[in-house]
């Protein structure tokens, strides 16, 4: 018996730390099925590994009437596209399309272990990684940085070692940056 107390208790002390606030119906307008499986399929295409027939399903689809959650997955996944059929600029145009839209970054996640869309942050590694794929260490340095101080990682702050983790992460990858731009301005003088 004084375990399940003590299990009840547990409950109704940590429920409120779990439990996110549900965003209005009208935040997130539902999108026409039709086109929710034109970017189902688009998506079945990339990981295929179908760049091009990806990207022209993808580039198809944000041109029509949808919802901005989904033009913001379809873009999202054009990038990304892009950026593995070695597109870089193409990719990185799409990324900065993103933040400089108005997608929203809290909206909720489809993927249990991340709890929202976070479009900015993650647009702000691609260009990242595009900028280390070009050999521009800076401009790939300053697109991390924005990453931490301008999009930072949006949390529930549910999973502290998770934050944690994602911090240490950014950490890391700034500095690797930093030492490659200090070794690509050093080599080229």
């Amino acid at each position: 018996m004084k375990q399940l107390f003590t299990a009840l208790l547990m409950t109704i002390v940590l429920l409120p730390a779990y439990a996110q606030e549900a965003p209005p119906q009208d935040k997130f307008p539902k999108e026409k099925e039709e086109f929710l499986g034109e970017l189902n399929a688009a998506t079945k295409l990339l990981v295929q590994k179908k760049y091009s027939e990806a990207e022209t399903a993808l580039r198809t689809l944000r041109k029509k009437d949808i919802t901005r959650s989904t033009w913001g997955k379809a873009s999202f996944n054009l990038g990304f596209s892009l950026r593995m059929a070695n597109k870089y600029l193409e990719s990185i145009e799409v990324f900065q399309e993103i933040i400089a839209s108005d997608v929203n970054d809290k909206e909720p996640s489809p993927n249990m272990m991340e709890h929202f869309m976070n479009y900015r942050h993650k647009s702000c590694w691609e260009i990242s990684l595009n900028y280390e794929l070009l050999e521009e260490y800076e401009k790939a340095l300053h697109y991390m940085q924005q990453a931490d101080s301008k999009h930072p990682f949006q949390d529930a702050d549910l999973c502290g070692s998770c934050s944690a983790r994602a911090k240490k992460s950014l950490e890391q990858r700034v500095q690797f940056l930093k030492s490659k731009a200090t070794e690509k301005r050093t080599g080229d003088l």
